[in-house]
């Protein structure tokens, strides 16, 4: 592990770095807001309105969604996900379990100021 304030470690970077705004900075924490949010190829509507927000934080594998919209979004997710196969076991894993990050379907996109955050089945599945 390693933090680094005021800065970035460029040997701990494995892309470009990208900026987006920080939305309410008066919450006190790293919110930014979603311009659209996308699953595979279909635009959401729940977005739209320019009222979605996210809370980025490395240290959690947190996906929160309003009330309102969990439902919508579970559906859609779990409509196109396809079950990895069953493992082979060893491992100390069962023969009856399976691997979530090997799950497919339908990519999930958050469009940020400037730049998409994707989320693939592996990502969100587990």
């Amino acid at each position: 592990s390693e933090i680094s304030f005021g800065g970035h470690s460029p040997d701990r970077v494995q892309g470009d770095l990208h900026w987006a705004p920080v939305a309410a900075p008066d919450l006190g924490y790293w919110q930014v807001q979603i311009k659209h949010l996308r699953i595979g190829n279909r635009t959401v509507d729940f977005c739209e309105d320019g009222s979605c927000r996210a809370v980025v934080d490395t240290g959690t594998s947190l996906l929160a969604v309003p009330g309102p919209f969990a439902d919508e979004l579970q559906t859609s997710l779990e409509e196109s996900i396809k079950d990895p196969p069953l493992l082979a076991g060893g491992d100390g894993l069962d023969s009856s379990q399976v691997d979530c990050r090997l799950a497919e379907g339908a990519p999930l996109y958050f469009d940020i100021e400037g730049m998409t955050i994707t989320l693939y089945p592996g990502d969100y599945a587990r």
